[in-house]
């Protein structure tokens, strides 16, 4: 990669830099409170966040009572981040968050109870509660106007800033819930806004014989299964213990079983088994965080090569996000050293995983041929449907890097 070193250059890949921090610090400030564990009451005063919401609409009359509870909610793990952190760091935190709350507020959702009730899966699943020996299947509930996150960060173009998806219900709703029952696995599969939202525009593309990969409680199987398009709907899952609960608890609720095929096996392995053009979709739902990244890729390095079958994968856009931040971090490298391959941002990773190393070495990868020189190209390499479109034509094989 090649980087031109102009003091324009400079002064957007300051602006960038800063950007991806305040976005850091608002996750990390907000992440720990969203519905986090739904057994675990939060410690507020309802009527009196009430009271502070009807005094908040007197200055900013413009938000309605619902959107000005959630600035409370906002405002109180504000007051929950400061008793875990240092006043300054506290400080520059709230300063983050305050500068970007209208942004925030823009994508905030009051979700329409009647609509979630509606949705075809709560509607017509409703299981007895029931667990095995690895997890348990039951419902959770949201309380009134507990946020939880309906999608991934959403970059907003005018700030640059990654912006957190939040939403939340006026009254107490249930959800079900498949939880893991060892207690290192912090993982909450469940039915709720951010699996419904996620999961709609995938729906829609289905049709024929579709492939999924990855059980969890089988909303995407049921939904898909619903269409007139769909002709079959297999399931790829290597855990038996979710093929247990799925098959017992949640398929004889399905209104066309008779579509539904499970196969107990490790997905990938069954995918590169698997001829292109016998399904006409897969969809991979494998992927929740950075440590499931190379379940992504090796799904990917598989469906590039597909012409027949149409591939798609839940968490691509947050993984291309995460690639993003790599190659600003390449960029910046040779930018301070106006371009010396010798030097090295290594020493950032000194207290990083292998894995986490690795991402950064295909990131530089992925852009090596890549030439920098205005601030439009920086910003169009870090586009997230760029680099998704970089890695559906590169050939690089991301365990070889």
């Amino acid at each position: 990669m090649k980087v031109a070193t102009t003091d324009e250059m400079g002064r957007i890949l300051a602006l960038y830099m800063k950007q991806n921090n305040d976005s850091q610090e608002i996750l990390s400030a907000i992440y720990p409170y969203l519905n986090a564990d739904p057994q675990t009451e939060i410690p507020f005063d309802m009527s009196e966040l009430k009271e502070y919401a009807k005094e908040f609409r007197k200055s900013f009359p413009e938000y309605s009572f619902e959107m000005s509870m959630v600035t409370q909610m906002l405002a109180y793990f504000l007051t929950e981040a400061q008793e875990d952190s240092d006043d300054e760091e506290f400080d520059e935190t709230k300063e983050i968050i305050t500068a970007y709350m209208s942004d925030m507020m823009d994508y905030c959702k009051i979700y329409n109870v009647k609509s979630f009730h509606n949705n075809p899966f709560i509607r017509n699943i409703s299981f007895k509660e029931q667990e095995n020996e690895d997890y348990k299947l039951c419902y959770q509930y949201m309380r009134p106007y507990e946020l939880g996150a309906y999608g991934l960060p959403e970059r907003v173009p005018a700030s640059i800033i990654d912006i957190v998806k939040l939403g939340c219900f006026t009254q107490k709703v249930k959800f079900p819930t498949l939880c893991p029952k060892n207690k290192e696995d912090d993982r909450l599969i469940g039915v709720d806004p951010m699996t419904i939202f996620t999961n709609e525009s995938y729906i829609k593309n289905t049709e024929g014989k579709v492939l999924v990969l990855g059980c969890r409680m089988g909303y995407f199987a049921y939904m898909a299964s619903l269409r007139k398009k769909v002709e079959s709907v297999t399931i790829i899952e290597r855990d038996t213990s979710i093929i247990d609960l799925f098959q017992s608890a949640i398929l004889p609720f399905f209104e066309h079983k008779e579509k539904i095929e499970i196969i107990n096996a490790d997905p990938i392995e069954y995918l590169r088994n698997v001829e292109d053009g016998k399904f006409d979709y897969c969809f991979v739902d494998l992927c929740a965080d950075l440590c499931d990244i190379e379940s992504y890729f090796a799904a990917k390095e598989i469906g590039r090569q597909w012409n027949k079958t149409q591939i798609e994968y839940r968490e691509e856009r947050a993984f291309a996000a995460v690639i993003a931040t790599q190659v600003m971090l390449e960029i910046s490298r040779l930018y301070c050293h106006d371009g010396g391959e010798d030097d090295s941002l290594e020493f950032l990773f000194l207290e990083s995983t292998d894995l986490e190393r690795k991402v950064y070495r295909y990131a530089c990868k992925l852009f090596k041929n890549e030439n920098i020189e205005t601030p439009e190209q920086f910003v169009n390499v870090l586009e997230p449907e760029n680099i998704i479109s970089r890695i559906d034509q590169t050939q690089i094989i991301f365990d070889e890097v």
